[in-house]
């Protein structure tokens, strides 16, 4: 988790003033300020940087209640997702991507998209042939962005007490949902990562030098709440849901992690660190 979000202080005073102005700002920060800065950087237009993460984040997205059965298995990750989200949206929409990944099979064939260069470019074509950001499927393509998730973690580390606390990547997955009553659209990036503990600066549990199945583990939830037709972000938010000790003692881990723990097992529900409309009269 890190200092992602945030820049390291430097040496000289003013980097360490600046430093220190953003770490307040940070602090400061309201439940409806997180919602909606992530609802800001959805309304931002679609960047190269949604291609790049799609690339490594495809294989992680699920579209809970589609048949699978109706996808040819030989096709690629990108057309199996596009088909899998835009069966949320109208036959319109529908027809729209199912004719726009029929015209990239016939220029490109079948291509590599195991190489990331390839899918890369396949997804940024895919993208503006789609016309970004006036399809409702490229709009759900641009939650798979990271930059959600590490506004994610500064809330973590400066609302939800992990300021001190380092880990690293372990799980990634999105889970994309349609709620049959109201039409809304639910998006869920749920992540685990290792919680890395010092040790007195010997061999560091979670410094990946041995068996990493027995690294202590903590895991979050993101959720965002869209209308129908996915133009309007309604509601976020961030959950704590589970820390995996791997049995290890309470004194071996950092007192951040135990009262997170304890607070899960005393509840029996996750730890909400922010959860807000980002209706801005609300």
């Amino acid at each position: 988790m890190g200092n992602t979000c945030c820049p390291q202080p430097r040496s000289n005073n003013k980097n360490k003033t600046s430093y220190d102005a953003i770490n307040e700002a940070e602090i400061n920060m309201t439940q409806k300020d997180r919602a909606l800065k992530h609802r800001n950087m959805f309304i931002q237009p679609m960047g190269k940087g949604t291609a790049r993460d799609s690339v490594r984040l495809l294989s992680k997205v699920e579209v809970e209640g589609f048949n699978n059965e109706e996808i040819n298995t030989d096709e690629n990750t990108l057309y199996k997702v596009a088909r899998q989200v835009a069966s949320l949206f109208n036959n319109e929409e529908q027809e729209k991507v199912i004719s726009v990944i029929t015209d990239l099979k016939e220029k490109h064939g079948v291509l590599d998209t195991k190489q990331p260069t390839a899918l890369l470019d396949l997804i940024v074509q895919f993208f503006d042939n789609l016309g970004k950001d006036e399809s409702s499927t490229c709009r759900v393509f641009k939650m798979f962005h990271q930059k959600f998730v590490l506004e994610a973690v500064c809330a973590l580390k400066f609302q939800g007490g992990l300021l001190n606390i380092t880990t690293r990547d372990f799980t990634w997955n999105i889970y994309i949902s349609k709620r049959k009553k109201t039409q809304i659209i639910v998006v869920k990036h749920i992540r685990t990562e290792y919680i890395i503990i010092d040790n007195g600066g010997k061999n560091p549990v979670g410094s990946f030098k041995g068996n990493n199945e027995n690294i202590p583990k903590i895991t979050y939830e993101l959720e965002f709440i869209f209308d129908k037709t996915f133009s309007s972000m309604l509601k976020v938010k961030l959950s704590i849901i589970e820390v995996d000790d791997k049995g290890m003692n309470n004194i071996d881990l950092p007192k951040d992690i135990i009262k997170i723990k304890t607070d899960l097992s005393l509840n029996q529900q996750p730890i909400i660190i922010f959860e807000s409309t980002t209706n801005v009269g609300e």
